[in-house]
């Protein structure tokens, strides 16, 4: 059972890295390009879609990281959980606010502040994939 719960903290880590950097270099910039008169519909479109490509996937990963901590307590452990969590509160204390603001229309400084404001996300996703291969890699005996 530890084997599997890792490995799904380990292919959900991955998958969000590159939904991130996708997000990062890609799709928010692309929030400037849109023009003003479709950008409601278009934001609308990204929420609802993002909300069901990610949401299932950060839970699993929460529920996966907390359990990890059953058979783990080190600091990679830890470090896992540190980030986990705060992915979570710069989602839905930074992010999530940003997007609510753009839903009423597109915003230039809004914009910026969400593509700004996601980098700490898009590098603990990076962290945490690193993370987790090295622990794979140099303590896989530990599972």
């Amino acid at each position: 059972m530890k084997n599997l719960i890792f490995n799904l903290n380990l292919i959900c880590a991955f998958y969000m890295c590159g939904i991130i950097w996708i997000i990062q270099i890609i799709h928010y910039p692309s929030f400037l390009l849109i023009r003003a008169e479709s950008f409601q519909k278009f934001h609308l479109k990204h929420t609802s879609t993002m909300g069901l490509i990610v949401g299932p996937v950060m839970a699993i990963e929460l529920v996966a990281t907390t359990y990890l901590l059953k058979y783990e307590v080190s600091l990679i452990s830890t470090l896992n959980l540190f980030c986990v969590l705060s992915l979570w509160l710069l989602t839905f204390f930074v992010s999530v606010p940003l997007h609510n603001a753009l839903s009423s229309g597109q915003d230039i400084l809004i914009i910026q502040r969400l593509i700004q404001s996601n980098w700490p996300r898009t590098i603990l996703w990076t962290f945490k994939a690193l993370l987790l291969s090295y622990w794979f890699i140099f303590y896989k005996n530990i599972f």
